[in-house]
């Protein structure tokens, strides 16, 4: 498979081409639409439960809030996990699904069993989901610093929950704006019980009173003058002198006693469970940005410095924001690094490839693969919504290293090929190595000799130089091969690579001959094609055929013909498609050829070692073989003694005698059992049933059950076995 599609691919370079363009074209848009984020998000799906229960016990909390919370989630559907935590005044219970849930289809169904639950829960408690973010949602932070002293910390905590908090919440891509340190300012109203007791006032009515009064109060619709007018009372308290004035109840003489008798009101601050500092300098007051999940972190912190940078003029005077951590400097350190890398890589290539190969061209191979393999990457990563982070950017780098192994190895190999191609043939040159001047009249030659006279419209450039545009020729069905008349257009190259796959050795650039006086298509040459030999080579399949056939076309027969004296050993394949075509081809005599037995043990040989060969095509060959030495062993045998031996020459390899059953098969990679119904079918089996063992249609054992049967009830009964066998 992997050798049709080289074949393939050298055929049709231009939908390779195009092929790789669109490769590249779709990793950049992958590249463009991949989030980038410096940490790798290897966090659970998780949905996060928040429920505050102010001033209970963490027990209280315990048991009446995180206890039927945690139960509840447990029936969740896709839910593996679930962990409750309690606290003083406030429950979070975190709810962990399994790998692959969609985060806001788990956030639905959490919030349809938090539904359910919600009447189990105290009246005092309220519930939230937590923001859709992850553990790495964290990415950027900030302080709010006042170097004028004008702001305390409440007026600070002020500015960041009530304007910078909603103001960047705004930005796409934010799910959340905690805030973090300062004070938060409240009312508080400080009960002194003994004038609570002296004026028999009990706790409960003074909540009850600061209830009523901090209310509106409804009214009715007066019609005057075609107009209505609403009557209510607003009752809700804005300033300390509100609360003084709020009434408790009225004693015996008709006093009002108000909650100022009473209580001391003052504005302080609530109750926190930590502080926030910057830099020793004392309390800081900041918010954390926190991102949505699966999104692009670098676009989103630079939103949000964009968003920072306009509301700066909104602050009073002497406040600062402060950057305090910024993620966005990590994630550039590290796209920089995996830059910087590639090219120490591409550089490193090109001079190993150049000092060890001296050939700066073969680097381009590696080089070119480097960025496609990266972009490949890149539109996986894409679709199976990987984001960039150090981890899979590191793994890209790594997995580049294989690919220039890879590259190299593939690269030193192509060079050992020819290298050894150029050992074998010293008096020829490689097809690449051919240069040749092509004149005007050298081409009108070829045209000529070829059997297709006509006109030529072309371009020259440089007199005898290089050829430009195309050659229109005029065939005409005498001396070309064509019925009739006919009208197509060559291009000079075409027409150049047919030439230039000439037959026999090629001289060298400097002494090559003009176009002129190169051989068109051989004239009919003494080939023997023998059958035995022949029906060896495994037949192609039509595919491979055909993309054979476009390759001899395409760039001629570059292979050389194996020949033993006028008998063709290998490129029977080959040989057809050039006496189809009427192309030509180059031939090349095996030196270590001495007997036609050479020659059947050579092919033998070749079959025996490769896969595409059936089990039961192996045994027939090993068995050949077998013969042909047991042959060669007779006559051996039957030589005068006093014979003169003849003198030291290069022979073929020695081969392994195959003088039992086993030698025969090891040598077929088979059992002995195997090799004795193969020798039966061979033997016994008519010539339908050795057919369709070959094919493949039946098997051996099949094949061999019937062997015995007369000739004509063979087929009916391998038929028989073949039914039985689906049966």
């Amino acid at each position: 498979m992997i050798a049709r599609l080289i074949r393939w691919s050298i055929a049709n370079r231009f939908l390779v081409l195009l092929a790789t363009l669109m490769v590249s074209a779709w990793g950049v848009y992958s590249v463009l639409r991949t989030p980038l984020d410096a940490l790798p998000d290897l966090s659970d799906v998780q949905v996060i439960i928040r429920t505050t229960y102010p001033g209970q016990a963490p027990r209280i909390v315990e048991n009446q809030i995180t206890y039927p919370l945690t139960t509840t989630m447990l029936s969740v559907p896709g839910a593996k996990t679930v962990r409750g935590y309690s606290f003083f005044g406030d429950s979070f219970v975190y709810v962990l699904f399994e790998d692959g849930t969609d985060m806001y289809w788990a956030r639905s169904r959490v919030l349809e069993y938090l539904n359910q639950v919600q009447s189990k829960l105290p009246p005092g408690a309220k519930a939230s989901l937590g923001p859709d973010a992850t553990g790495v949602g964290w990415i950027y932070q900030y302080s709010l610093v006042d170097r004028s002293g004008t702001q305390d910390a409440g007026q600070l905590r002020a500015l960041q929950d009530w304007f910078l908090k909603f103001e960047l919440k705004t930005v796409p891509n934010v799910a959340e704006v905690a805030s973090v340190g300062g004070m938060v300012r409240q009312y508080q109203i400080l009960l002194d019980p003994d004038k609570l007791a002296a004026y028999g006032i009990p706790h409960t009515r003074v909540v009850e009173a600061i209830q009523r009064s901090n209310q509106e109060a409804g009214g009715s619709v007066l019609e005057l003058g075609e107009a209505e007018y609403v009557v209510r009372a607003s009752g809700y308290l804005q300033s300390l002198d509100d609360f003084r004035k709020v009434p408790l109840v009225s004693t015996a003489a008709g006093v009002s006693v108000r909650l100022a008798d009473v209580a001391r009101i003052q504005v302080g601050p609530e109750m926190r469970r930590g502080i926030g500092e910057l830099d020793g300098e004392g309390e800081a007051t900041g918010g954390v940005i926190v991102m949505r999940s699966g999104k692009n972190a670098l676009e989103t912190i630079a939103a949000v410095k964009e968003k920072l940078k306009s509301l700066q003029s909104s602050l009073p005077k002497g406040v600062e924001i402060v950057p305090v951590y910024d993620r966005s400097g990590l994630i550039e350190r590290a796209v920089e690094n995996l830059g910087h890398k590639l090219l120490e890589e591409f550089i490193v290539v090109a001079v190993v490839c150049f000092i060890f190969l001296f050939h700066l061209r073969s680097a381009f191979v590696a080089i070119v693969s480097l960025p496609l393999g990266i972009l490949a990457a890149f539109i996986v990563m894409h679709y199976q919504g990987v984001n960039a982070n150090i981890m899979s950017l590191g793994g890209i780098a790594i997995a580049i290293g294989a690919m220039v192994d890879a590259a190299v190895v593939m690269i030193e190999n192509a060079h050992k090929h020819l290298e050894r191609w150029s050992h074998d043939h010293p008096n020829e040159k490689r097809f690449t190595d051919r240069i040749e001047t092509v004149t005007v009249d050298s081409v009108f030659a070829w045209l000529n000799r070829s059997g297709l006279g006509g006109s030529a419209t072309f371009a020259q450039s440089g007199g005898t130089g290089t050829l430009t545009g195309a050659i229109t020729v005029n065939a005409q069905g005498t001396g070309g091969g064509l019925a009739g008349p006919a009208g197509y257009t060559r291009s000079v190259g075409e027409a150049v690579r047919q030439v230039r796959c000439t037959t026999g050795p090629v001289a060298s650039p400097t002494t090559m001959p003009p176009l002129a006086q190169l051989p068109g298509p051989p004239a009919t040459m003494n080939i023997v094609v023998n059958e035995e030999l022949k029906a060896y080579i495994e037949p192609l399949t039509p595919d491979e055929h055909d993309a054979l056939e476009r390759s001899i076309l395409t760039e001629g027969c570059r292979d050389a013909l194996v020949l033993w004296g006028d008998v063709l050993v290998d490129g029977h394949n080959r040989y057809g498609i050039c006496q189809k075509h009427g192309l030509p081809f180059q031939t090349i005599q095996h030196p270590h050829f001495k007997s036609m037995e050479d020659v059947h043990l050579w092919m033998i040989d070749q079959h025996l070692g490769r896969r595409s060969v059936s089990d039961f095509q192996r045994g027939v060959l090993a068995l050949r073989k077998r013969e042909i030495l047991h042959g060669r062993r007779l006559k051996a045998a039957s030589a005068p003694e006093t014979a003169t031996p003849a003198a030291p020459t290069e022979a073929m390899p020695a081969v392994d005698s195959l003088k039992n059953r086993d030698d025969i098969a090891k040598a077929a990679r088979l059992s002995s059992s195997q090799v004795v119904l193969i020798e039966k079918i061979q033997k016994q089996a008519a010539a339908e049933v050795v057919a369709a063992v070959k094919s493949g249609t039946i098997s051996i054992n099949a094949a061999a059950a019937v062997a015995t049967l007369p000739a004509d009830e063979q087929v009916a009964a391998a038929l028989g076995e073949i039914g039985r066998a689906h049966v």
